[in-house]
């Protein structure tokens, strides 16, 4: 962390070196503000977040819109496995829909499956009126 705020300060002008000293070109609270106040893409920012430093919300926009232009995507061809989102920085990467029949947080009396089978009005009613008024 020293060398990147020796970088960032040399930039403007400052040392390290001058914090403390009789001239109060640098007092200890400037030295602070100018820490924690550290701009995006400053060698402060890239020391505390080193994976993410480059992504402001201009790319987080960025990639959300291509998330959604390549779903429109897949949903128009129907082609292929659904896209996965592009990777954004600490982030665990995830996969765009669970596979066939994955086990989704099942709750009481129900399997927790996804199934793809077409029901009746009727049917979803009664399984609606089952499990909602035991």
């Amino acid at each position: 962390m020293r060398a990147a705020v020796e970088a960032d300060l040399i930039t403007h002008g400052l040392r390290l070196r001058h914090t403390g000293d009789t001239t109060d070109r640098l007092s200890w609270h400037d030295l602070g503000v100018f820490i924690r106040h550290a701009p995006r893409g400053s060698a402060i920012h890239r020391w505390a977040d080193p994976e993410g430093h480059g992504w402001s919300t201009a790319e987080y926009l960025q990639a959300a819109q291509l998330d959604a232009l390549n779903a429109g995507n897949w949903q128009r061809g129907g082609k292929g496995p659904r896209p996965d989102p592009v990777p954004r920085p600490n982030t665990k990467p995830t996969t765009a829909q669970p596979a066939a029949d994955e086990v989704i947080n099942p709750g009481d009396g129900q399997s927790g499956h996804f199934h793809a089978e077409a029901v009746t009005i009727a049917e979803l009613d009664a399984w609606l009126t089952a499990t909602t008024h035991p």
